[in-house]
């Protein structure tokens, strides 16, 4: 991934490292706009670049990078968009939002059961307590 930060040389040095110890594919990412991509995969031993990187597709990777207007967009091997780094952030922090909510309401839930269990277990021994007084007093609660 290219940044400020990186200088040419380094950049061409770090190529040279994966052509020499292997790497099958070597892609360097310019995110910046206008963005776009330069890639290297081996052949015969060595790098060639790929001549065009739009709607190129890696052979090892299975990732498909898509440039258009000055955006370069980059599927996963399932089609699905390749998010952004804040992209990733959002997306995590809405499934742990989901997740979260969705524990308390099953903890709700819950709490709402053990109410309804503790009331129902109140009127039982109401009950209880009601059918032994009329015994008391030598009515069967039973007959109707």
């Amino acid at each position: 991934m290219w940044s400020p930060h990186n200088r040419l040389q380094p950049m061409e040095d770090k190529r040279d490292f994966y052509e020499k110890y292997g790497a099958e594919e070597y892609y360097v990412i310019y995110p910046e706009f206008p963005s776009h991509a330069e890639g290297w995969r081996r052949e015969n031993g060595t790098f060639v670049r790929i001549a065009e990187i739009n709607g190129h597709v890696s052979a090892r990777l299975g990732i498909r990078f898509v440039l258009a207007a000055g955006d370069l967009t980059v599927f996963g091997p399932d089609g699905r968009l390749f998010l952004t780094p804040a992209e990733l952030v959002e997306e995590r922090n809405a499934a742990q939002r989901t997740a979260e909510e969705q524990r308390l309401k099953a903890e709700q839930q819950h709490l709402r059961a053990e109410e309804e269990a503790r009331r129902a277990e109140e009127q039982r021994q109401r009950a209880d307590r009601l059918a032994a007084r009329l015994r008391e007093l030598g009515v069967d609660p039973n007959e109707g």
